[in-house]
């Protein structure tokens, strides 16, 4: 399965993300990070996890709080 495979399933969620709480864990990493944008883009409120302390600010400007 590709790496990118678990984000895309974002899209089809029932219901959409629309106002959904999603936990995205990795985030600071290439496929977490699309995994955030595309919860956000979906209306999802994101909070992401990752144990980068300097990847912070580079979530919060993807989407994630």
């Amino acid at each position: 399965m590709p790496p990118w495979t678990p984000p895309l399933r974002l899209l089809r969620v029932p219901g959409g993300t629309l106002g959904r709480r999603i936990l995205i864990t990795g985030a600071s990493g290439g496929v977490g990070r699309l995994a955030v944008q595309l919860a956000k883009a979906g209306g999802g409120l994101v909070t992401a996890l990752t144990s980068r302390g300097d990847a912070e600010q580079d979530l919060r400007l993807a989407g994630a709080h």
